[in-house]
């Protein structure tokens, strides 16, 4: 038997639901349901029973606040430091009330993240409402993404908008020819006189590429009467107007083939939690109340604990065995140095001897003395090529930043530090932008091998941010 999938949507006024099995032969829809509550019904009355090995919950996406972001680096544990506070600045929330949950929205080099806010008073209270023993809820999962991973696997080729008239909320996404997410609308669904309104608008402010729209939702009847999207394809000014494929992506049960279109961020909840879904997946589990939805970090670690007991033990010993072998390789190495240092010195007679042949003694003066000229030498090569590196070279560092940073950029070097053909650059800029575009100048530049960004941060005063380059110097930046 698989593991057993629990997805939940619930609303101040209607209840849906979705099981599943994930197992070695794939993913299979069991079971779709939908409720109207009753006044004073408790959902917990409506929910199937029995025990589940994961149960996610849907967070509506009029639920958070949401941007797409752009980063000068694709770093997880930088986005992570990040992501808050530049959210933040954008929406009408702040991060000491609000859980953040971010995903990458493509795959390339630099790809923008998808970002969304959500009180977290709000997201306890909808995991709680739902949750029982044997159903607990592990994951609150933002509903538009999963939506779009729906039409996504309907419609894999090129690019297109995708437009979903569910129960609460209206979801528009514009995919690329990749298949991946380019732009996101959620609008409100009620009135339904004011629904084409809105959809138009939502259409018009992405500024899609493709004319190609697939409909699918609740409102699935384009040539009806009494359809409320009637006039969409003149309102989106006669663009390519599709339905929704009716072959479900994922594996169906009997009985559920007719309507599982209306229940597209169901089954994508579903995809997510059993497969590997493409788009963006918001998940919003680290804003629980962790004493009201049973997740305790300990109860996570104490099964690791015998193996990290015993990860440690191997490490000590490994850690032993590799000092023993470099102290023996150390004193190997001490003792063919001194030998090699008596036979110069004294050509062939130790110290210890007593007594050296005046003609042993003048050679080995001779050679000492070669050995101490020779390192004269050195010494004096090093010392002039030094003092030709700390004369020129540095002026040539800085008249090369100099030209390659454009003017326009509000951007003030504080230090550098050169170790040998490596440049360290740090200074302040007043966005995350600029920092991207003074890299991309150095790079163009054609002065440096190649340029990093070691690192970038919101300045602590929340006045600029931050940031510290690493230039690779080629054969045009040293000069030589």
């Amino acid at each position: 038997m698989g593991n057993r999938i629990l997805a939940i949507m619930s609303g101040p006024d209607h209840l849906a639901w979705a099981s599943a099995e994930s197992s070695v032969r794939g993913l299979k829809v069991l079971d779709i349901a939908r409720f109207e509550l009753e006044p004073g019904q408790s959902p917990l009355e409506l929910l199937p029973e029995g025990k589940w090995d994961r149960v996610l919950c849907g967070v509506g996406g009029r639920r958070a606040t949401f941007r797409f972001l752009d980063f000068p680096f694709r770093s997880r544990q930088s986005v992570q430091q990040v992501v808050g506070s530049t959210l933040e600045a954008h929406v009408p929330m702040t991060l000491e009330e609000s859980a953040v949950a971010w995903d990458w929205a493509g795959s390339e080099s630099r790809p923008p993240v998808l970002a969304a806010m959500a009180d977290n008073d709000e997201l306890a209270a909808l995991a709680e409402r739902v949750s029982a023993p044997g159903r607990k809820v592990d994951r609150l999962v933002w509903t538009p993404a999963c939506v779009l991973e729906i039409y996504r696997l309907s419609h894999e080729q090129g690019s297109f908008v995708a437009l979903d008239v569910g129960h609460d909320e209206t979801v528009l996404g514009m995919f690329d020819e990749q298949g991946q997410l380019a732009d996101l609308r959620v609008t409100a669904c009620q009135p339904q006189e004011a629904l084409l309104e809105r959809v138009a608008w939502a259409y018009r402010s992405m500024s899609p590429a493709s004319r190609l729209v697939i409909v699918g939702g609740v409102a699935l009847n384009p040539s009806g009467e009494n359809d409320p999207l009637g006039g969409l394809k003149e309102a989106l000014g006669g663009c390519d107007l599709q339905v929704l494929s009716p072959d479900c992506p994922l594996g169906l049960a009997e009985g559920h083939a007719g309507d599982w279109r209306s229940h597209a961020a169901l089954l994508g909840m579903i995809y997510a939690a059993g497969g590997n879904p493409q788009l963006p997946v918001l998940d919003f589990l680290p804003g629980l109340d962790t004493e009201r939805n049973g997740f305790r970090p300990a109860a996570l670690l104490r099964p690791l604990l015998p193996w990290a007991v015993a990860a440690a033990i191997a490490a000590m010993l490994s850690t032993g065995l590799d000092l023993y072998r470099l102290d023996s390789s150390l004193q190997r190495i001490e003792r063919r140095a001194a030998d090699i240092y008596t036979r110069a010195m004294f050509s062939g007679t130790t110290a210890s001897d007593g007594t050296l042949s005046k003609n042993r003694a003048a050679a080995g003066s001779g050679l000492r003395l070669k050995m101490e000229m020779k390192l004269s030498q050195f010494s004096r090569e090093a010392s002039l090529a030094s003092s030709a590196a700390s004369t020129g070279l540095p002026l040539r560092l800085m008249a090369v930043l100099s030209a390659a940073v454009p003017a326009d950029l509000p951007v003030t070097l504080d230090s550098w530090q050169q170790d040998g053909r490596s440049l360290r650059v740090a200074g302040v800029s007043d966005s995350f932008e600029s920092v991207n575009r003074v890299q991309q100048s150095l790079e163009e530049s054609g002065s440096f091998a190649s340029v990093e960004i070691r690192d970038v941060h919101a300045a602590v005063n929340g006045k600029g941010v931050n940031f510290q380059l690493t230039l690779a110097l080629d054969d045009v930046g040293t000069g030589a």
